[in-house]
C-alpha cells in the first residue's frame, strides 16, 4: 500500500503535461492581471472605503478599493479603485473628476499601470 502521491514529478513542466489533458485542469490565468485603477485625490479624511465602493459602484463592477490611511485628520488621503474594464475606468476617471465628496474636489484618472 502507498501513501500519498502515487506519481513522482521531477519538474514543474512534468506536472502541467500530466495536468493537461484533465478536463478544468490547466494553468488558469489570473483575473487581476486585466483589472485597472483609478486613482482618486484630495479626499476628505472622514470618507471610508464603503463609501467609495458606493460611489463608484453605478460606473461598473469595482473588483477593490484602497484607501490610505491618515490619521493626520487636515491632510487630504488618496484612494485607488480597481475596475474589471478599462471602459469602466474611463468612464469613472472622466465623470468623478471634480465631484465634491463632504465638500472637498476629488481628483480621479486613470493609473498609468494597472
Amino acid at each position: 500500500m502507498t501513501r500519498g502521491r502515487e506519481r513522482s514529478f521531477q519538474s514543474a513542466e512534468a506536472f502541467r503535461s500530466w495536468n493537461s489533458d484533465r478536463v478544468g485542469w490547466g494553468v488558469r490565468k489570473d483575473f487581476r492581471e486585466n483589472l485597472v485603477s483609478v486613482f482618486v485625490g484630495n479626499i476628505n479624511p472622514v470618507v471610508d472605503s464603503a463609501s467609495l465602493w458606493g460611489i463608484f459602484k453605478p460606473f461598473g463592477k469595482v473588483r477593490d478599493v484602497f484607501l490610505s490611511s491618515n490619521t493626520n485628520l487636515r491632510q487630504s488621503c488618496y484612494a485607488f479603485i480597481r475596475f474589471e474594464s478599462i471602459e469602466e475606468t474611463n468612464k469613472a476617471a472622466q465623470r468623478e473628476d471634480g465631484m465634491q465628496i463632504y465638500r472637498w474636489p476629488i481628483r480621479a484618472k486613470v493609473t498609468a499601470y494597472g
